[in-house]
């Protein structure tokens, strides 16, 4: 059971890095492909691992080892972090207006 939790902790504290990472690569230059396919694979491995810590509590509570209380309140709890995580990056994203 503990492994378990500690796996959705542990792909709540991931979830952002890559995004973080490969962010940085974004180009303003529209013929620029390199670096909005690092772009774009940072975001795939964002989206994996949201999608993995939102859908693990419901495959451990699947499973029988939480209870279905604790899985309505990790998934809600990770949709709490990821969109304050988003709203975060919404709000303070530089914006190059030419």
């Amino acid at each position: 059971m503990v492994a378990g939790v500690k796996m959705v902790v542990f792909t709540y504290a991931l979830a952002p890095v890559p995004n973080a990472i490969f962010g940085h690569y974004v180009s303003s230059d529209p013929l620029a492909d390199v670096s909005s396919s690092v772009a774009d694979f940072g975001r795939f491995l964002t989206a994996v691992l949201v999608v993995s810590g939102l859908g693990l509590p419901v495959v451990l509570a699947h499973a029988g080892i939480i209870s279905s209380v604790a899985m309505v309140m990790s998934v809600t709890g990770g949709v709490l972090v990821y969109g304050t995580i988003i709203a975060y990056a919404a709000l303070f994203r530089e914006r190059q207006d030419f």
